[in-house]
């Protein structure tokens, strides 16, 4: 390699060098949000770790410069200076040149960031505000119960109480943690889950205090939790109260206000584990002390909050929810069976054919246990189908009977889309019955669009078509249908069906849902989050199925299979007696 050559090889390698190390500098406005979002950082911090970055780069250029200039004698410039650089004084005023620069370059990029905090501030509060109008007229144009034929006034209060909360909230965003809070406390005023919102993002860095609570029972306890300095372990303890509020009227604000519907039992339960974790909710404040009844007393302990990462925890929250899992499959217990679908979907319909080839063992068996613990709903149609093994026509009638008021549609341009997309989108796991019900419901959408109508049938079926009923099972076995707070959609219409055809609730309280069916969800003019609506109603339902209350409680971990197989096997003989 020549003299001449390697010098090239070393500017060159400079100037790359020099590219990639101001690039990185440059493009950190690119990925602000990005990098604020990922680590939790606040944009204010990554703001000032860019002037940082210029305030070093104009000391480095008068070091630099010196530098530079040490290495040439008799004031011979840099090669690649020319005459620019033919003097001392010139070099050094080349240093004070690139000083300047730096400076100014740090002081644009802190005016720039409290710049970019306003921006930001708008868009939040903004996006808001849009989303917010957005959401309010997918539910007045499509949801059924928006629809003043139907004569629900509770929804239609529910939903004006919604909006105009949410309106006021919105207007006072200033960050993505607002935005996420006005959404979520928007859509907890419906008793519906289907009706919510479902963000693109969420808060990776919440706070907490070592604690994660749970609801056992009545009681508010800590089940969870990590060692914390100068703090007694509480685990077990009750949650008495914090700043001087009950914890029960402390949940009710945090989580009743913000992550679903305080009447439901189950949903309590389901989002209890929030209650002691904070993300940064504006509209509440941050608990500054909490009461804990121990064995011995009351112990008042001050809230210290710090950052954790929402994946290090959200297995541990999930867990302390409460609920089980059931799995798939269908076993012996003891001398009944166990009948094991976490959800209406996937591996179940091969559960359902392997009890069709058990049929004859399961209908001669003393009990059979159908376990939906973890169950979030799926296709109704295949408890229909099992319950088909056990009650054979009667099931079929009840079945039938759902036709008798069949399910309505609100007209809509978006609903009749959604409609139509089902064929495609489902292709081979839709069977020969469902696409030719399908293919009726859409032909009556568009009559009803052809002839002004707001919902594709008739949606005044003269009350309830439901009414509870018992169906005489004794030829069969007994069925126990075990249950946890998830159980919620198909699966509290499949829990109904079975109880009206004379089976026994166990485990634990459901959660609830509302007589509309058919959700879609729609991206919100911010891309921030989606919003799911109701697209169709059952006429013939009442206003809401569930809670279903177990008539044998499970007092214990009802995520503990083992425990809670050993308690249906142990009681099954005496429950069947008391029939």
């Amino acid at each position: 390699m020549t003299k001449s050559y390697y010098r090239g090889v070393i500017v060159a390698a400079g100037g790359i060098l020099g590219c990639v190390a101001i690039g990185a500098m440059f493009s950190l406005p690119v990925f602000l949000r990005v990098i604020s979002r990922d680590t939790g950082w606040s944009i204010t911090g990554l703001s000032s770790a860019m002037t940082f970055g210029f305030l070093a780069m104009a000391v480095g250029s008068i070091i630099w410069g010196n530098l530079s200039f040490g290495f040439y004698r008799n004031d011979e410039p840099p090669p690649f200076c020319g005459g620019m650089c033919r003097v001392k004084s010139h070099w050094k005023a080349i240093g004070a040149v690139f000083s300047g620069c730096a400076l100014l370059l740090a002081l644009c990029a802190r005016a720039d960031q409290g710049s970019h905090d306003v921006q930001s501030a708008s868009f939040f509060r903004r996006a808001a505000v849009e989303d917010v109008e957005a959401a309010w007229r997918l539910l007045r144009d499509n949801h059924p119960g928006a629809a003043a034929e139907l004569g629900d006034t509770d929804f239609l209060r529910n939903l004006h109480i919604a909006v105009t909360t949410a309106r006021d909230r919105a207007k006072r965003v200033s960050t993505l943690d607002g935005y996420l809070a006005v959404m979520t406390g928007f859509d907890s005023n419906f008793g519906d889950r289907h009706v919510r919102a479902v963000p693109m993002f969420n808060i990776s860095r919440p706070d907490w205090v070592g604690l994660i609570i749970g609801l056992r029972g009545t009681e508010w306890m800590v089940v969870d939790e990590d060692p914390w300095p100068d703090r007694p372990s509480l685990l077990g303890v009750h949650l008495l109260s914090c700043d001087n509020r009950t914890a029960t009227a402390i949940a009710k604000e945090r989580l009743g206000g913000f992550r679903g519907t305080w009447d439901i039992v189950a949903q309590r339960g389901l989002a209890a584990p929030w209650l002691l974790i904070d993300e940064h909710n504006p509209f509440v404040e941050q608990l500054k002390q909490c009461t804990f009844g121990t064995g011995t007393g009351e112990v008042t302990i001050p809230m210290t909050w710090t950052p954790i990462a929402r994946d290090a925890i959200i297995g541990r929250i999930q867990k302390a929810g409460g609920s089980g899992a059931a799995g798939y499959g269908l076993r012996r217990a003891g001398n009944g069976w166990w009948i094991a679908i976490q959800e209406f979907t996937g591996n179940a319909p091969a559960v359902v054919a392997s009890a069709q080839e058990q049929a004859s063992e399961l209908v001669s068996a003393p009990f059979v246990v159908l376990d939906v613990r973890g169950n979030g709903g799926g296709s109704s149609a295949i408890g229909d189908d099992l319950a088909a093994i056990f009650y054979g026509s009667a099931a079929r009638q009840l079945s039938d009977s759902d036709d008798a008021c069949p399910e309505a549609w609100r007209v809509s341009p978006g609903n009749i889309a959604r409609l139509e997309s089902y064929p495609a989108l489902l292709g081979s796991r839709l069977s020969t019955e469902a696409n030719l019900r399908f293919r009726a419901d859409i032909e009556a959408m568009r009559k009803a669009i052809a002839a002004g109508r707001v919902f594709s049938r008739p949606v005044d079926c003269g009350g309830p078509t439901h009414a509870p009923r018992r169906v005489s099972a004794t030829n069969g076995p007994r069925i126990f249908i075990l249950t946890d707070r998830v159980c919620f959609s198909s699966c509290l219409i499949v829990v109904n069906h079975f109880l009206q055809l004379g089976a026994t609730q166990i485990g634990e309280e459901t959660n609830a849902d509302t007589r509309y069916q058919e959700n879609r969800r729609e991206i919100l003019p911010s891309g921030l989050a989606m919003f799911g609506v109701q697209t169709a109603v059952s006429p013939g339902e009442p206003q809401r199925v569930g809670p279903f209350v177990p008539r044998h409680v499970f007092n214990g971990d009802l995520t503990d299979t083992p425990a809670v197989e050993r308690w249906v096997v142990e009681n099954a003989a005496s429950w069947v007696a008391s029939r």
